[in-house]
């Protein structure tokens, strides 16, 4: 029971997001150009601060652990494993580059900061963060180069390999978590009177994110792209993850190290793939889908991860 109460707990109130989105869009209280517009903001300024104070909070001591090691080399080699195969299945599948780019990193980005923070409190409370955090600092950047410049690169179609990387490298998402490890690392202290509206800001890129997201979705598109978000949510919610938490198992991660991996591979995909589709024009609409097929059917298959785990004593 406690499961169950977990999985619904961490993704309903997303849910609920989304639900106001669609409805004030479907009576006519905000217009698709203004939730754009709104989603520009979310995007270049709320993000950019979620990201930043992340990175800029987290204890980075604990990086160079001997088990925080063991679990970055995992998430990290994984990582660049999902890569590999997810620039194959796309490449082989997905012949239009703005949707193959979009299912590129719908397959690899998770929720980690949204929806991997709020599993790991519900599991071992507000003492069990460190290693969502020290995998934060180290996966999001990774997340966010990789997405930009894939983005960019099918917005450009052709275009100059130099003027994807600057655009990649200049991505808001990207400018936090540096800036954010930066700060972090240099033991630059931000002020509190700076800090205290930073924070209240960050609180609100989540509920922003997924209303714009919510406001943006066209059902009647759905099934047209019924192939691919079929393909995406069993590669990015069940094969990814069972493989990587069995390699985790296999190499001896417990507990929160267990909990770490499966909010890294098996979260719904993250909102800011989506937020930043719709910045560059890039196959926004399936990028929508996405996440919010992603997101409601996360609540059976995280539950499922959690109680299966739990019921092994491995977390």
């Amino acid at each position: 029971m406690e499961s169950i109460y977990l999985g619904i707990s961490v993704v309903f109130p997303l849910l609920v997001y989304m639900v106001i989105g669609f409805t004030v869009r479907k009576i006519g209280w905000v217009s698709r150009q203004a939730l754009a517009e709104i989603n520009k903001v979310v995007f270049r300024i709320l993000m950019f601060i979620l990201v930043f104070l992340n990175a800029y909070t987290a204890d980075m001591e604990k990086v160079f652990q001997k088990e925080s090691m063991k679990l970055i080399a995992l998430a990290v080699i994984s990582l660049l494993v999902v890569f590999a195969i997810a620039w194959i299945i796309t490449g082989k599948t997905v012949e239009d580059k703005k949707r193959r780019s979009v299912i590129f990193q719908g397959i690899y980005r998770s929720n980690l900061i949204l929806f991997g923070l709020p599993v790991s409190i519900a599991v071992y409370g507000e003492g069990g963060v460190s290693v969502i955090s020290i995998l934060i600092v180290i996966l999001i950047p990774i997340y966010n180069i990789v997405a930009a410049f894939v983005l960019n690169g099918a917005k450009r179609g052709q275009g100059g390999i130099l003027n994807c990387v600057g655009a990649s490298l200049t991505n808001p998402m990207v400018l936090g978590a540096v800036g954010g490890i930066l700060f972090n690392a240099l033991q630059i202290h931000v002020p509190e009177i700076i800090y205290t509206p930073l924070s209240a800001l960050s609180k609100t890129a989540t509920p922003l994110a997924f209303i714009i997201l919510g406001g943006s979705l066209m059902f009647s598109k759905m099934k047209a792209d019924l192939k691919p978000i079929l393909m995406v949510s069993v590669i990015r919610l069940l094969l990814i993850p069972a493989c990587v938490i069995s390699i985790g198992l296999f190499m001896g991660i417990r507990g929160e190290g267990i909990v770490g991996l499966l909010c890294a591979f098996a979260s719904p995909i993250s909102v800011s793939s989506y937020t930043m589709a719709k910045d560059l024009d890039v196959a926004s609409d399936l990028a929508a889908e996405l996440v919010a097929v992603t997101t409601v059917a996360s609540i059976i298959t995280m539950f499922l991860w959690i109680s299966s785990l739990n019921y092994f004593h491995i977390i």
